[in-house]
Formats: C-alpha cells, structure tokens, sequence
C-alpha cells in the first residue's frame, strides 16, 4: 500500500497552479501574435516595408524604404502612416498601445519617426499587400514605384524587373556619352541603394542593359566587386540572353522553294547532323534595317519590330583555332572571343579576258574575274561562343575541338547589306576583280557546338 506525504502534495500542486494572466499580459501575448503574423516585406502604401520587431515593452520597430530625396519625408512620412492606420496587422499594433517606430530609408540618409493609435483617425481596416517571391523580385518592387530614376543630361532608368536570381535595369543613355561610362554613373547609384548589400549576399548582380538611340543594346554587370572598387565602377559587359523561340522558325532553301520548320531548339538540336544550311537561299534575300525614329519610343519602336514577320537563318562555320588557345602543362582551354564576322560561302562567278590600254598607249591582255562573298555578322557573339572562359579539359579533346569544332546557329535575320569592291589592272599586274559581297546580320536564337558529329556544351567548370 502507498501512502502519500499530504504536505508535499499539496506543494506539487501550488507550484503546478497557472496564475490567471492579467490585461495587460494579454496584451502583450496579442501584440507579439500582431507582431509575428505580419508579413516579411509588404507594401506600405506605395514603400517596401520590412518585418516588424519588438524592441521594447509595448515598442515596435520598422524599416521602410521610399526611394526618394529626404527633402520629401513629410509627404513620404504622412503617406506611410495613412497606410499604417489603415493596414491590418499594424491597426492592431497601435490598438494594443503599441508605438510603431519607424526608419524610412531616403536616398540621402535614413530618418526615423514614431506612431501611436493617437496618430490614427478612425477609419476602416485593410489587409497589407504581401511582397513575396526571390530576393531579386522583392529589391524590384523597391525601385518599381520610384522610376523613372533620373540620372543626368538626360540619362535614366525606366525599366527594373528580376531576371531569374539577377536584378534587370534598363538604361537609357544620354547623347555623347559612352554606354560604359553612363552604366558606371547608374552603378554608383545603385551600388548605394538601399538593401544592395543583402541582395549581392544571395550571389545574384545587377545587370545594367542600356539602350542605344540606334535601337540595339549592350549588357553591364554590376557585382560586388563592382561596388567595392572605391568610387573606380569599371562594368563588364555580359552577353545578352538568347531570345526565345516564340513561333516556329520557317528555313526558307533556294531548292525547289523547300523549306524546314523547328518549333523548338531542342528539335533543330536533335536534327543537327541532318539539317542543311540556307546560304544559297541568303544570297539572294534582302532585309532593310529597321532604325528608330527620333519621335519614337523604345517601347514602340520594339513592337514595330515584332510585328514584322521573321526571316531565319541557319548557318554553320569552322571554329577558328585562333578563337582558342591550350594550356599544355595546366591542360586549360581558354576560349574566345568570337571573331563577330564570318564568311560563310565564296566563290566565282566568271571570268574573261580583254585587251586593256593604258593613257600612254600601251597595251595589254587583261584577266577579269567576278567573285562573290556571303558574310555574317551576330548581334550577340558572345552568346554564340562564351568569352574569357578557362576550361579543364584534356589535350586530346582540346584538340579535336580546333581539328573538328563547328558553330551551327539558327537565327532570325535582323538586316541584310550589299556591297563589293574592284580590283584596278595595271600593266605590271593586268588583273581585274569584282567582288560583290552580301552581310546577313543575325540575332542567334538557338546554337550548338558540334565536335566530330556530337553536341558539346561550354557549360563546364571555369576557372
């Protein structure tokens, strides 16, 4: 039989007794749930707000960024706390007696101010606009609001979006300026923006494309690096992205009007040793170039664009030995960059002879040859055959590539230009040539590296 200790019982049982939480516990129990129920990033109005945190008894803290000049927090600050006291969960903070203490980020400096429900009128209560998606998607709504940033003589940002881990600006540079030099100006804006640091942290860049009057457009990479430079912002230009495949591309042949149609890369890819190069067909197609006009948007001028029906191009050319050089001892194969111009077809058209006399009368017998050549040139070579890249690979393999290496590009054909040249005779050389000479200018859509009849990728380790 057991018997128990009533005095040690009765002690268990006091210590084990829940004291009733007052008002003011409760309080705080319904401050901190307020608290850990908002969002990590919301739109406060038209500002990026941060996660809320307690600071204190009865004391919250918040970061929210304006994207503006200090010189207009009083506009900022009595926009953020019409949207605080009407924002729930923060109209639930301030209802509990809560003091909302918050640090609005301007471009200058960082100004804090505080709230209380005093601050408040009444009014009706609304859901916070979460922010979520990747670090790039959410530093993109930070600057979204505030663009176009302007920067000088004419110069600004007017386009941010994410771009997979990367953050996106589009530039447009002023007159008389080099793109370089405009993308190390916007870097330096950037490098100082508000939540750069945290960004750079989970290994995306920025990635600055500037749009030149012309209509083109070059790609700038601002990292880390970049921003640490002291004030020296010298960019690296990157490679634009290949375009997608949209609609099926049409491969138009001079034989019998045939043609070939591939929905996608991977079906052009999976028909490389079949496919048949259109260079016949190229030399007599002619394209006018598309320019922007001075009263024209960029946006405008990229849908005039579009909207006219696609040309293709698929061409294959020997990789030239000096695009790469091997490191024997290190067995490194550094590759590129691409020569941009590529003779794809030449040859002759013809050939007689004459009799030739010069203004002192003399004569000669003169050889005369007509040739051709068919040229092309890519808007994005870089994407073609990646720059600067140092490669482990073995020496046999590094040697098939300069034995055996091709290029094979499906491309839509932005522009055609014609031109040629002629050669003079003389009497000490009584030869005369003419040679005309067809550029097809391509934006590369799908390419592939072809060693000995099987695909290679570039995408190994670099060094």
């Amino acid at each position: 039989m057991f018997t128990f200790n009533r005095a040690a019982l009765s002690a268990l049982l006091s210590a084990l007794l829940i004291t009733p939480a007052t008002a003011e516990d409760q309080d705080a129990r319904k401050l901190r749930k307020a608290v850990e129920s908002a969002p990590k990033a919301y739109m406060l109005g038209n500002y990026l707000a941060g996660q809320a945190t307690i600071v204190g008894p009865s004391e919250i803290s918040l970061w929210v960024s304006s994207g503006k000049s200090s010189a207009f927090r009083n506009a900022v600050n009595r926009e953020i706390v019409q949207a605080a006291c009407n924002a729930k969960p923060l109209r639930d903070m301030l209802r509990l007696g809560a003091i909302v203490r918050f640090d609005v980020k301007f471009r200058e400096e960082t100004l804090p101010f505080a709230l209380n429900e005093a601050g408040c009128s009444p009014s009706g209560s609304v859901p916070l606009r979460e922010v979520v998606g990747t670090p790039a998607e959410v530093l993109a709504s930070v600057f979204r609001p505030n663009l176009p940033i302007e920067l000088r003589d004419g110069a600004g940002i007017f386009d941010v979006a994410a771009e997979g881990r990367n953050l996106r600006f589009v530039l447009q540079k002023a007159d008389g300026r080099s793109a370089a030099n405009e993308v190390g100006f916007a870097a330096d804006q950037l490098c100082k923006a508000q939540g750069s640091t945290k960004f750079f942290a989970t290994g995306g860049v920025f990635i600055i494309e500037v749009t030149m009057h012309s209509g083109s457009a070059k790609r700038y990479s601002v990292d880390p690096s970049t921003c640490a430079s002291g004030g020296d912002f010298k960019v690296r230009e990157v490679p634009l992205p290949l375009p997608a495949l949209d609609s099926p591309a049409i491969i138009e042949f001079g034989q019998a009007r045939s043609s070939l149609t591939f929905s996608s890369c991977t079906e052009w890819k999976a028909q490389l040793d079949r496919n048949q190069t259109n260079e016949d067909w190229l030399r007599g197609f002619s394209l006018e170039p598309i320019e922007k006009g001075e009263f024209e948007s960029t946006s405008d001028f990229n849908q005039r664009k579009a909207s006219r029906n696609p040309a293709f191009a698929n061409v294959s050319f020997k990789i030239d030995p000096s695009e790469l050089s091997y490191d024997a001892d290190r067995q490194i194969l550094s590759v590129g960059p691409l020569v941009n111009r590529k003779t794809l077809v030449s040859g002759e058209l013809g050939r007689d002879t004459y009799v030739g006399t010069n203004a002192f009368g003399v004569s000669v017998n003169v050889l005369r040859i007509r040739s051709y050549e068919l040229n092309v040139e890519f808007e994005n070579a870089t994407a073609i055959l990646p720059s600067r890249l140092k490669i482990p690979m073995a020496p046999q393999a590094a040697q098939a590539i300069e034995r055996d290496g091709s290029l094979h590009v499906l491309g839509q054909i932005v522009k055609t230009a014609s031109g040629g040249g002629r050669g003079a005779p003389t009497i000490d050389s009584p030869l005369e040539t003419f040679r005309s000479e067809t550029t097809v200018t391509i934006n590369p859509i799908c390419v592939a590296t072809m060693v000995g009849g099987t695909e290679m990728s570039w995408d190994e380790p670099r060094l």
